[in-house]
């Protein structure tokens, strides 16, 4: 049996080719970067250079978020009010393996242009999937 959660990450990721991804600071800013990703079950791996940006702030706080998005970063439309939490794991050994083998399927040629030595790669074990609403727009002061 198919749990909830799965199926609504099969819907939200179902024929996507990136999703941004939201890591923090240490000052608890957020950063959003679009990247590749390959789904497994609930789980998603994602791969990285060693020394971005984003990699040293999973090293200091393993909480992420993520929701679907276009090459370019821009959110889907139907998705601008969703974000799916998750904690990052660094990836060794059979699971490193199995991590670059779908993102190797997945991305094919693209993936063997971008490949690097210094890749990382990383699952990401969802903890929620939450509707946040936009923020207001300032209205001006109230009278």
């Amino acid at each position: 049996m198919v749990s909830k959660t799965a199926e609504m990450l099969d819907k939200i990721l179902n024929n996507q080719k990136c999703i941004s991804l939201t890591t923090y600071r240490k000052n608890g800013v957020e950063v959003s970067t679009p990247i590749w990703f390959a789904q497994d079950g609930v789980d998603i791996y994602i791969m990285s250079e060693e020394r971005s940006g984003k990699i040293q702030r999973i090293r200091n706080s393993s909480k992420v978020a993520y929701v679907s998005c276009s090459y370019r970063g821009k959110v889907r439309r139907k998705f601008q009010d969703l974000r799916i939490h998750g904690e990052a794991e660094f990836l060794e050994d059979e699971e490193f393996v199995k991590a670059e083998q779908k993102i190797a399927k997945k991305y094919s040629f693209l993936y063997r242009f971008f490949k690097r030595e210094n890749n990382i790669f990383l699952r990401i074990s969802p903890t929620a999937i939450l509707r946040e609403p936009k923020p207001e727009e300032d209205q001006g002061e109230c009278e």
